[in-house]
């Protein structure tokens, strides 16, 4: 949620929460993870950018808050609000 680019090993689960390439950018083995990083260096725009993005989404979507409420409405306790 810091507003950087976060490059982390590929998990198709990311994609349940972020678009990868727009939002998160991932790495399936070290060649890729070098293209990446070469990737950032040569499109610092694009790389503040992905970073604004995710947090963007992470702090509309993704806060303990947003986790709590979603518990308590899966246990019952909290109606839709």
């Amino acid at each position: 949620m810091t507003g950087n680019v976060y490059l982390t090993t590929y998990d198709y689960e990311l994609s349940w929460f972020y678009n990868i390439g727009q939002e998160i950018l991932c790495y399936k083995n070290e060649m890729d993870l070098i293209e990446q990083v070469l990737y950032i260096k040569r499109n610092p725009h694009l790389a503040i950018s992905i970073g604004n993005l995710a947090r963007k989404k992470s702090l509309d979507r993704h806060t303990w808050s947003h986790r709590m409420d979603g518990l308590l409405q899966w246990m019952g306790i909290l109606n839709n609000v």
